[in-house]
């Protein structure tokens, strides 16, 4: 007995799926009628019939479960989505509001997800990109100030690669700037002296010539295709000469490719380091500061070189590189996390992504939340819909998903109207950050991707809390009434978050906007009108060289004045370094800056003397053992009469009298405050050339600067700039910010204010016969309109108590990185708050004039 039940058994797996398809107490009857109907014939036909027989049963059971279970979705779906469409058109005024929303919302998370993308992308088409590192350092200058530069000895490279086995390779990079030439042809440009390495380690192949036999040779040169075609045209460049500064001359045997935009560093011509040796003086050499670029071995940790290259650089330098901590960072964090002293190549802060992809965000909730007042209103109205489908069965699982697809797919909606907004803004924002974003939809499939689980995800965000609310209602309590009105809670807190963030955006731009102004118009103790900056390239440039040019040019009527210095005031402080008084009877080092200028210098910027005198040329003690002193260097020295007493500073050998004392004036920017600074006359250090011109005049006043020049100094190319435009530059991060806080305000308020709208629309058909009865009862126009709006203008107000104090807290903290700031005004607070109401009020009055004008017996009338 125990032989034959063994044998005539079904396959055990074919058993088990079968339970797993019929599932269930209702399918034991099923599949025991199965198993009795194998025996049977099992014992009739045979044992391999009785299988195959059983086998059919269970894809016709699949065959079943298919029809009625993916089939059945299939329609349910498809029903699903034939509802949610034929309620977005019944709607249509409320399901604008939602997709105008949501696209803006939208369109700003994609634009900034192309930031971030691109932000990210810098410098990641490196093959070895996370294996390559760059040595930096810090220390501490003559003053105290912490310098963090990037500049490393000449030989560590070499020393470093010898004494760790991780590090397998290496590369120097020096970099200059300078005129060159060819022919007749000049441009000023950068210079890369690399080794020959520097090619294995980073990804810029050559489109001709070998990196390693060009960079092994004293005199050649790779460039880029564009400097290809600037000094030659369409000529084949191999073989040709470019020369630098007129002196040192290099032979053309590679070309490459344009740097890509994700390339940090934006080259144009490569030349050999070796070729330093023509370049910089020999008992310099040695000491010359290159940038250090480690390749380390796969699967290398980078710590261990991290936590001993400072014991490292003391044992084999010497003690007096103590005081200078080195440290590694790879190069993809460089763009965005780098901010040390003369760095090679463009770099970002990370801080703008943080940024951009916050207030994305912000404005994508602000426009859900539209969706979420919007739904949850309206889902009263449709509780006798929703009462009607629990009657005839619907359970709460299907009333979720009808209500989760209609908000999904107005997130579709909202998806094919955001790009038509991306297209519109996108330009506007690649000229405002400089980037050069694309929109391709279908030729991007991260964009498009990002997009459609952008859309799903808005979508379910918005939706979800109005499916479950309104799936929640009782069917006797919906088809007795209008349903509950318990989330008017939720929606008013709503509306307060919203109006909060806008009133947030729009205190900081306000006071954003005082702080630039405050920048452009502040009094620097100087004049800066009709300015403009001649830079000079040429350490050769000396005072004789000076008068000779200041003699032809002050020959053009349009020239009004002339002066040369080491630099320009509100563009840079001078040296640092330690002073102390001669003779005074202590050895107190006081930390001022010094600025070599020419002895006119003072004059032509319009510096008040507040005692003593200028320099004197006749006066032969002028020329080297003079000082002027600004009045923050007096009070610094503790001097009562400083004019006639004597300081020196053995850091550049400067040492002179006191002749007189000069009104601060802001020489850098105003992030700083006013250095106590030192003027003396020199004109061995003259690196720019200042001139003041009539107005009007500029352009013509380019063209003769230039012939004269070329006329005088031929192969040495001028760059010019306006004072006053490089100065407000300065400012460019503040500039940037002004617009950020602009473009979140007016799109925060606008979606605000659509969300508004629609409340208050919503309001107005609710209260209908309210409004009807009153206007019967004798109710005017005014009181109606003052019950429509007193509510929402409650609501705007609240907002204020919230967004007042944390905007104040987060603009203290973005002033603290000014030395002089314009302040945090009331004034600010009070008008924002008369911005918002009378946004709001305007928002909100064409409903309350339409229901207060309505014919009242419509108004009763009214199902």
């Amino acid at each position: 007995m125990k032989n034959i039940k063994s044998e005539y058994t079904p396959p055990k797996f074919a058993a088990w799926i079968l339970e797993k398809i019929n599932g269930g107490a209702r399918s034991l009857s099923f599949i025991g009628d199965l198993y009795e109907i194998f025996r049977e014939t099992a014992i009739e036909s045979g044992l391999l019939k009785a299988r195959l027989w059983y086998w059919k049963q269970i894809l016709n059971s699949l065959n079943s479960l298919f029809k009625n279970t993916f089939m059945g979705s299939f329609i349910m779906l498809k029903n699903y989505l034939k509802i949610a469409l034929r309620n977005l058109l019944k709607g249509k005024f409320y399901s604008t509001i939602n997709i105008t929303g949501l696209s803006i919302g939208i369109s700003a998370c994609i634009i900034a997800i192309l930031f971030i993308r691109d932000e990210f992308s810098i410098d990641d088409f490196h093959v070895n990109g996370s294996n390559i590192y760059r040595v930096s350092n810090e220390f501490s200058g003559p003053t105290g100030k912490i310098y963090r530069t990037t500049r490393t000895r000449l030989n560590m490279a070499d020393d470093l690669v010898e004494n760790y086995p991780e590090v397998i390779n290496s590369a120097r990079v020096f970099e200059d700037y300078g005129v060159l030439s060819s022919d007749e042809k000049r441009f000023n440009d950068y210079i890369f002296f690399v080794d020959a390495s520097f090619f294995e380690l980073f990804t810029f192949p050559l489109i001709q010539g070998d990196p390693g036999t060009i960079m092994s040779e004293p005199n050649g040169a790779i460039i880029s295709e564009s400097l290809s075609e600037k000094f030659f045209g369409d000529k084949d460049p191999i073989g040709k000469t470019l020369t630098l500064e007129m002196k040192h001359t290099f032979v053309i045997k590679g070309i490459m490719k344009d740097s890509p935009p994700n390339s940090r560093i934006d080259y144009n011509m490569f030349v050999p380091i070796s070729y330093l040796r023509n370049v910089i003086p020999e008992e310099r050499y040695e000491s010359t500061d290159v940038v250090t670029y480690l390749l380390l071995a796969e699967f290398a940790s980078h710590e261990n070189l991290k936590s001993t290259i400072q014991d490292f650089v003391i044992r084999k330098y010497g003690e007096k590189f103590a005081r200078r901590k080195y440290t590694i960072q790879n190069i993809k964090d460089l763009y965005l996390n780098s901010y040390l002293d003369r760095e090679i190549g463009k770099s970002s802060d990370i801080k703008y992504t943080y940024i951009y992809s916050t207030l994305a965000l912000i404005i994508l909730l602000i426009a859900s939340i539209n969706f979420i007042n919007l739904s949850t209103a309206r889902g009263i109205k449709r509780s006798q819909e929703i009462g009607l489908r629990k009657v005839v069965g619907a359970r709460k699982k299907q009333l979720v998903w009808q209500f989760l697809g209609e908000s999904v797919l107005t997130s579709f909606f909202a998806v094919f109207i955001s790009v038509a907004l991306i297209h519109q803004f996108l330009p506007w924002f690649n000229s405002y950050t400089g980037k050069e974003l694309s929109f391709r939809l279908f030729l991007d499939w991260q964009i498009t991707a990002g997009m459609i689980i952008l859309a799903l995800i808005s979508g379910l965000v918005s939706g979800i809390y109005p499916a479950l609310i309104v799936s929640r209602y009782s069917p006797v309590t919906t088809l007795k009434s209008q349903g509950s009105n318990k989330n008017r809670f939720l929606r008013r807190s709503l509306v307060v978050f919203q109006f909060s963030v806008s009133l947030l955006f729009i205190v900081c731009t306000f006071i954003v906007s005082d702080q630039m102004n405050y920048l452009r118009n502040k009094d620097l103790g100087f004049d800066t009108d009709n300015k403009m900056i001649f830079e000079v390239y040429d350490s050769t440039f000396n005072e004789k060289r000076f008068q000779l040019l200041k003699n032809e040019l002050m020959q053009n009527p349009d020239i009004v004045d002339m002066t040369s210095g080491f630099s320009t005031p509100g563009l840079y402080n001078g040296y640092e370094m330690p002073f102390e008084i001669i003779d005074s009877g202590n050895n107190n080092k006081y930390n001022m800056s010094l600025l070599w200028i020419d002895s006119e210098f003072l004059d032509f910027y319009q510096v008040k003397f507040v005692e003593g005198r200028n320099f004197n040329m006749k006066l032969a003690v002028d020329r080297k053992g003079a000082l002027i002193l600004n009045e923050s260097a007096v009070k610094l020295l503790g001097l009562e009469n400083p004019i006639g007493k004597r300081i020196k500073a053995d850091y550049e050998k400067v040492e002179g009298e006191i002749i007189g004392v000069v009104q601060d004036g802001h020489l850098g920017s105003l992030y700083d405050k006013i250095k106590p600074t030192v003027f003396q006359y020199s004109l061995d250090m003259v690196s720019s050339l200042s001139l003041s011109y009539m107005p009007g005049s500029e352009q013509e006043l380019i063209t003769y600067m230039n012939e004269k020049w070329n006329e005088l100094y031929p192969g040495m190319v001028l760059n010019h700039f306006f004072m006053n435009e490089r100065i407000e530059r300065q400012y460019s991060d503040v500039e940037k910010t002004e617009k950020v806080y602009n473009f979140a305000a007016l799109l925060s308020v606008l979606i605000a204010c659509l969300g508004l709208f629609g409340l208050s629309s919503y309001n107005a058909e609710s209260k209908i016969k309210e409004i009807g009865i009153r206007k019967v009862l004798g109710s005017s126009v005014s009181s109606i309109i003052k019950l429509m709006t007193k509510d929402f203008i409650i609501l705007v107000l609240i907002a204020n108590i919230f967004a007042y104090p944390t905007a104040y807290y987060i603009m203290s903290k973005w002033l603290v990185q000014f030395a002089y700031t314009a302040g945090i005004k009331p004034q600010t607070f009070f008008i924002t708050s008369l911005i918002t109401l009378s946004i709001a009020l305007l928002t909100i009055i064409y409903q309350s004039f339409r229901s207060a004008l309505a014919n009242p017996v419509d108004s009763l009338r009214y199902e």
